[in-house]
């Protein structure tokens, strides 16, 4: 069962944003939001915006972790300017913020793959924003931007897809809008909070059913009931095949 993501909490929105506004960032902004841990890989995203100088793309790395200082160090002491660090804004400003991306990136290291997914692909999703996916490409969130149309798998450590990547992307901003509508239309689909509690409460349900007669007597009338209840209130979440027939193609 995936992980899920509220998509009341984080709503797509202009890229005039007020955090935009704020810390005055211009032209075209691939922003990461998230843990700056040891599992993600920031070199790339460095070394690509480095190439990147000049050009009229920003990379907004927002967030802390232990990662941070490496990244702090490398930019001031390689003048990559068009590198701007943040701290995590307040919950509240949380979606704003994100509102800020042409596009978004998540990152992991090689050998990660089967031990975590990036939660923060799913926040992304939910803005309304293409996710530029440096992740291996049998991971759940290359399986997740790749079939849903909604983002870019790249091999971690590949700068140079990373730099022709950023540099078609802001010159097409139509590419950049249908995936971050194929984005939003998937979350809503497959991944938010409710999909996922029903898929938990069937394998539930299925669990107790398996047990014998003897030791539910009362569930057997009721279960079945409130399966239904809650898919009426819920909703049957798309299988994966459904939502790539719903997704924009180019």
């Amino acid at each position: 069962i995936p992980i899920g993501f509220d998509p009341d909490q984080v709503v797509p929105a202009s890229r005039e944003s007020r955090f935009r506004a704020k810390h005055d960032l211009h032209g075209f902004v691939a922003l990461y939001a998230g843990n700056f841990g040891r599992y993600h890989n920031f070199d790339t995203i460095l070394d690509a915006a480095k190439a990147l100088q000049g050009r009229d793309v920003t990379i907004a790395l927002i967030g802390k972790g232990a990662q941070r200082q490496h990244i702090v160090d490398r930019v001031a002491a390689e003048n990559i300017a068009n590198v701007r660090v943040f701290p995590f804004v307040a919950f509240e400003d949380f979606s704003d913020m994100l509102a800020t991306a042409d596009v978004c990136l998540v990152t992991l290291e090689k050998g990660m793959e089967g031990l975590c997914v990036p939660s923060k692909l799913y926040s992304n999703m939910a803005a309304g924003r293409p996710s530029l996916a440096l992740v291996g490409p049998e991971s759940e969130a290359a399986l997740v931007v790749t079939e849903s149309r909604s983002g870019i798998q790249i091999d971690p450590g590949d700068t140079e897809t990373l730099i022709r990547t950023l540099e078609r992307l802001a010159a097409a901003p139509e590419d950049v809008a249908r995936m971050g509508r194929n984005a939003r239309r998937t979350l809503e689909d497959l991944y938010a909070n409710s999909c996922i509690a029903a898929q938990y409460y069937r394998v539930f349900v299925e669990a107790t059913r398996s047990q014998t007669a003897a030791n539910r007597p009362q569930n057997e009338a009721v279960l079945p009931d409130r399966a239904i209840i809650l898919e009426r209130v819920v909703g049957m979440e798309a299988t994966r095949d459904e939502a790539a027939a719903k997704v924009e193609v180019a």
